[in-house]
């Protein structure tokens, strides 16, 4: 929507004056007004949007069972002996297609956003900035750098069945 709007509306791609702060929300509905009444519409319906959304309701009243895990357990609290990203590390992570990584992110958005994810986490030996710590076997911690704050980091942990092949035996959890 915000591109559309920065496309369409000059006026919100560029700094706005603090003088028009009162009337800003004002001019952001009746931009959107605009634009949903005259604009070409986004949204269509697909079989995969379809599942998507469906996929999306069921997870939304799933328990996060890893989740529980790191709270219980206190492995959020441990400390951690972190190492460079690095496939020799890891060599029994499951092996996942384009669609089951599509089936996690739930679309394509992170798909397409993945080579500009991956530049960014690149330091200038074109080693990657991302720090894992093996916690047991089939579960890992890792530390990522915020892609919004470089002061911040985001810790995921992921529990895999050893040298699966595809999303069945994976789960996750980001804080």
């Amino acid at each position: 929507m915000n591109g559309r709007l920065k496309n369409k509306f000059p006026f919100f791609e560029s700094k706005i004056a603090a003088s028009y702060l009162p009337k800003i929300g004002k001019y952001f509905k009746i931009a959107c007004a605009l634009l949903n009444c005259f604009g070409k519409r986004q949204e269509t319906r697909s079989p995969r949007k379809m599942q998507i959304a469906t996929s999306i309701l069921e997870r939304k009243s799933l328990p996060n069972s890893l989740q529980l895990r790191v709270q219980e357990e206190k492995l959020d609290s441990r400390v951690a002996k972190w190492t460079k990203a690095d496939s020799s590390i890891i060599a029994d992570f499951p092996i996942l297609t384009e669609e089951d990584l599509r089936s996690i992110t739930l679309g394509v958005y992170q798909i397409r956003m993945a080579k500009y994810y991956c530049l960014q986490h690149l330091d200038e030996n074109s080693s990657y900035k991302i720090f894992i710590h093996v916690e047991k076997s089939g579960l890992l911690r890792a530390r990522i750098q915020s892609r919004y704050s470089k002061s911040n980091d985001h810790l995921v942990w992921i529990q895999y069945v050893p040298d699966e092949i595809g999303i069945g035996g994976l789960r996750w959890y980001c804080r």
